[in-house]
């Protein structure tokens, strides 16, 4: 699928964009994050109540949701403020706010990429998951979870937004960033941006773990499971975040997320 090149002279310069466009999109982006973080309670709770887990007091819950809040907005920050000189950040935003010519056809455009690349990656990682059941001894207990698929939906719309402003304009930006400056090489040559998007690829399946002591036993094979499955469509949301703009890494993000949290439970309840 062909894509085109999204940074442009307001992103590609040092100075990034003028303060006044770039306060409103951050002002847009806390918007999202914390409809995002208020969309992924009752996913999160949903996963706790179905494996009989303990329930978290709602004076933690909220702590926890602030703090996850603070995370995002810090990552967000630290995106835009190193991504334009790096040809990476969120031009396709920035394009939109400031209304650009033909900014909203681009970002519809942004934004159907990433939904088709994401559905076929969530189809994909179903089918895989499908045959590792069938093959791997994987334990008895991963299959005792369930959510409404309501649930799921909420889900992958806040992991849409909050962790792609988490794991891609954050950390990815942030190691792109490091690795030019070790190389002294700006802007940063394409296997440099591919080393950054593992690494945040990585941390983006090790922030998945912890799951597994909701859902299952923690085993070699079950942590593998999840860093290769996690990471593999962490790589994806990586390059088109990187080719195509940020918002086709969270439409990318939701689409997966849509068929494997809502789809597959609604078409195939346990």
């Amino acid at each position: 699928m062909g894509h085109e090149s999204l940074p442009d002279a307001t992103w590609t310069s040092t100075s990034g964009p003028s303060r006044r466009p770039r306060a409103r999109l951050f002002g847009w982006i806390a918007a999202a994050a914390v409809a995002g973080v208020l969309a992924t309670l009752p996913y999160e709770q949903s996963i706790t109540l179905s494996a009989e887990s303990v329930l978290l007091p709602w004076p933690a819950l909220l702590v926890a949701s602030l703090v996850h809040l603070a995370l995002v907005l810090l990552c967000a920050s630290i995106g835009m403020r190193l991504g334009p000189t790096l040809g990476l950040g969120a031009p396709d935003l920035i394009a939109w706010v400031e209304r650009q010519p033909h900014a909203g056809s681009k970002l519809g455009r942004a934004i159907r990429r990433g939904l088709l690349w994401g559905a076929a990656a969530g189809i994909v990682t179903t089918m895989l998951g499908a045959a590792a059941e069938a093959i791997l001894p994987l334990p008895e207990e991963l299959h005792a979870a369930s959510w409404s698929p309501w649930h799921g939906l909420l889900g992958a719309f806040g992991a849409g937004i909050n962790e792609e402003l988490i794991f891609r304009l954050g950390v990815m930006t942030l190691f792109a960033r490091l690795l030019s400056l070790l190389v002294r090489r700006l802007p940063p040559p394409p296997a440099l941006i591919w080393t950054a998007n593992a690494l945040a690829a990585l941390g983006f399946g090790f922030a998945h773990l912890p799951i597994l002591e909701v859902l299952t036993e923690v085993n070699h094979l079950t942590v593998g499971l999840v860093l290769a499955g996690n990471g593999l469509v962490g790589l994806l949301f990586g390059w088109l975040y990187w080719r195509s703009g940020l918002v086709a890494a969270m439409a990318a993000h939701f689409a997966t997320d849509l068929v494997l949290k809502a789809l597959v439970p609604l078409l195939l309840p346990l």
